[in-house]
């Protein structure tokens, strides 16, 4: 018989509380040792497969280990061999700068298990994610008929995008139409086109539109190309605009493709995954002037919207339609299917009454994504991540006038949403072969992280300081130790 003096302890672990509170302790000591040293520790480190291998557990483990000594070997050897995306001086990619509040959120998402799957296991999270998307809805001036969810991330947005557009135009059942058509320049993003990959969709299917200089999408192009395929028999299905490319930060002209879509019956999708979030600024209204037009819209919190990893969102004009592309029924959930969406009023407001969340996406099961952006957006306030997306954009044109200023570098392009690229202005250190050099230099380095892309057939450099924590120092250090790196290439080759 337990002695009822005695704390409870933990079915699996068996810990008393007291112990799985020392253990919390730890890892909140943990989490917030690293924020606030942040700066001093280097922005990459990495080692091989084989070292890893040398020194985490290979063998299956069949007895188990305490979990204070667990977590010594993730510090020494997990948490050691990563890139700090929350870096300041992380500059590669699209940068997560994360938050500590979200931190907490998803910790108390995973203490609780929280499934956010239907209305009857969890009608708080339901609440909460219907809240925070129509915030996201009205940021964003979309319709009360909006619709969305909470997903991993942009790429399953995007997928779930072009599903959401095939069944609105094919019958129940019907399968794949091989005449739909879908449209997209070489500057959208990758997942684009493993949506269509996964979704069935042929590379004939598939129209790359050009660009113009600016990397934006040639809309006199894209009319011709839609003429062509109409006149060939083709049904025009989605045309994928971006706004904020991952390259440049380019927003291709959303009103003219709306116009566009709307002569040949065509969805529009706004890939806004980075950019989309500057609607938060009035600032950048202009630039993302008819994001608001968009019948879908895909954004990722968890870019510049400073959370952690795993959030993207999909959000419709008509969220009638994302829950006709998805509802499936099943006999084991017909009492969660009930439960949702039996009060009165109207049926469009799709973002309304009880809602089954699995009924709008592709999981069934599902975290409670929503609850750290929900947190975040309450504890910060609107404005307040304006003002930090905003500080990103300028920063981005204070590294423009900083590359320009160096003898060792010449801007490809300008400042444009946080992101500018650059190349060498020494003509001979412009191949592939001498920038990756100098990239991987850096790397070793650990000071900063600068990575590469290709436009116009050129390797070039690319710089995102979006990070709210980034200051000028950060950027002429890492630009100074990039150079650094380039110019010894050039003594080398001289000797």
């Amino acid at each position: 018989m337990e002695d009822a003096n005695q704390p409870a302890l933990s079915g699996l672990e068996g810990l008393s509380a007291d112990e799985l509170r020392q253990l919390g302790y730890r890892v909140i000591d943990m989490i917030v040792d690293h924020r606030s040293n942040l700066r001093d520790k280097p922005v990459h480190r990495q080692r091989s497969r084989k070292s890893l291998d040398a020194t985490l557990p290979q063998a299956l483990p069949r007895q188990g280990t305490h979990p204070d000594a667990v977590l010594d070997l993730v510090a020494s050897d997990v948490l050691t061999s990563i890139a700090h995306t929350d870096h300041p001086r992380f500059f590669g990619y699209i940068p997560s700068p994360g938050n500590y509040v979200s931190v907490l959120a998803d910790s108390l998402v995973s203490g609780f298990n929280i499934f956010a799957g239907h209305w009857i296991a969890g009608s708080s999270a339901g609440a909460v994610e219907a809240t925070t998307l129509k915030w996201l809805a009205e940021i964003m001036g979309f319709p009360a008929s909006a619709g969305g969810v909470f997903l991993s991330g942009g790429s399953m947005a995007n997928l779930s995008a072009i599903h959401a557009a095939r069944s609105s135009v094919i019958e129940p059942g019907a399968g794949h139409d091989s005449r739909l058509t879908l449209y997209a320049t070489g500057q959208a993003h990758s997942s684009i086109s493993k949506a269509c990959q996964i979704l069935g969709f042929s590379v004939d299917q598939q129209r790359s539109i050009p660009v113009l200089p600016d990397q934006t999408m040639d809309c006199d192009a894209l009319e011709i190309a839609i003429a062509e395929d109409v006149t060939a028999g083709r049904r025009p299905l989605l045309v994928a605009a971006t706004a904020g490319t991952t390259n440049t930060g380019a927003v291709d002209s959303l009103r003219r493709i709306r116009q566009i879509c709307d002569r040949h019956q065509a969805w529009m999708h706004v890939d806004g995954a980075y950019g989309a979030a500057g609607r938060v600024c009035p600032e950048l209204h202009n630039t993302l002037d008819g994001i608001e037009l968009a019948d879908s819209l895909t954004l990722d919190p968890h870019k510049w919207w400073f959370q952690p990893f795993e959030i993207g969102c999909l959000l419709l004009r008509d969220g009638s339609l994302l829950r006709n592309a998805f509802t499936v029924q099943a006999e084991y959930l017909r009492e969660s299917h009930a439960a949702a969406n039996t009060g009165p009023g109207d049926p469009s407001r799709t973002l309304e009454g009880e809602i089954n969340f699995y009924e709008y996406g592709p999981q069934l099961t599902r975290s409670f994504r929503a609850l750290k952006l929900w947190m975040f957006m309450l504890t910060q306030g609107v404005d307040h991540i304006g003002e930090m997306i905003l500080q990103g954009v300028k920063a981005a044109e204070k590294a423009e006038q900083l590359i320009k200023a160096s003898p060792s570098f010449s801007i490809v392009t300008p400042a444009n949403l946080g992101i500018v690229t650059f190349a060498p202005s020494n003509p001979a250190l412009r191949g592939k072969s001498s920038i990756h050099r100098a990239v991987k230099a850096l790397l070793a380095d650990g000071h900063a992280l600068i990575m590469t892309t290709e436009l116009q057939d050129q390797t070039v450099f690319r710089f995102c300081p979006i990070h709210p924590d980034t200051t000028l120092n950060d950027m002429r250090s890492s630009l100074d130790r990039l150079a650094h790196y380039l110019d010894r290439q050039e003594s080398s080759d001289d000797a």
